[in-house]
């Protein structure tokens, strides 16, 4: 059985949008990965009009690519990522979609409406807990870190100060010293 793709279009709450035609496809599925960084962009070349491609090819939606193998005839999810942009070509359209790991960089952490949020002497694992919850609430049902994010030991007090959530994660790791992360 020769690999073949699945890829299905989802909105920001994770509800089902649609199937790609695979047949539309021109390009290969090609992406990277990155150690604690996540996916990397996802290029996929369509054959369709630009001024007529599906609208569910719209920024925000989201993308899950599965490969349909001998071992999976079913399917395994191998990337999961955001369109951020569709562009023409003289053949059709550029869907270009990034990897999940990408929206920790797109907000701000924040209290409320505070951009500058306080943690006072708090172990750096329960503001990474918080930045997750934060995170979520923003994109419902897109990452998971599994059920819990082990303590450090060690209370810290630190203003993050209009960071993203990225940034406060990387700030927390470095809060915590060198053993935890």
């Amino acid at each position: 059985m020769k690999k073949s793709y699945n890829i299905k279009i989802y909105d920001k709450d994770g509800n089902f949008i649609s199937v790609l035609d695979g047949n539309k496809r021109t390009s290969e599925i090609r992406f990277s990965e990155v150690i604690n960084g996540g996916q990397n962009e996802l290029i996929l070349d369509l054959q369709y009009d630009f001024d007529d491609y599906p609208e569910y090819f719209h920024p925000f939606n989201f993308v899950k690519v599965f490969a349909i193998t001998k071992l999976y005839p079913r399917g395994v999810l191998i990337y999961s990522g955001w369109i951020s942009k569709v562009t023409g070509k003289p053949d059709g359209i550029q869907v270009t979609v990034l990897g999940l790991a990408s929206l920790l960089n797109l907000s701000l952490y924040k209290d409320g409406s505070n951009f500058d949020v306080v943690q006072t002497d708090v172990d750096p694992s329960a503001t990474v807990n918080d930045i997750i919850t934060h995170h979520q609430s923003e994109y419902p049902n897109w990452i998971s870190v599994g059920d819990n994010v082990d303590t450090v030991g060690t209370n810290v007090t630190f203003t993050f100060q209009k960071m993203t959530w990225l940034r406060s994660m990387h700030k927390c790791v470095e809060l915590a010293g060198g053993s935890w992360f």
